[in-house]
């Protein structure tokens, strides 16, 4: 019975905990969307640009 509840009572902290995550991550790409409009830039094209050289920087550096 008590160790039915710990681990009910685990389920739930982890259930909370990705919640508090996926929350934490929405707010951060609205936040980035408001900042990349405030700069008149299209949405997520600063973060991919970023992304691609930040990856091809690092493969080509691996691969070198």
């Amino acid at each position: 019975m008590v160790n039915f509840f710990n681990s009910y009572l685990y389920f739930n902290i982890l259930n909370l905990n990705i919640y508090f995550l996926y929350q934490f991550f929405n707010f951060i790409k609205k936040l980035s969307g408001f900042i990349c409009s405030f700069f008149f830039i299209k949405k997520w094209t600063f973060m991919d640009t970023f992304l691609r050289d930040f990856f091809i920087k690092k493969s080509s550096f691996f691969f070198s």
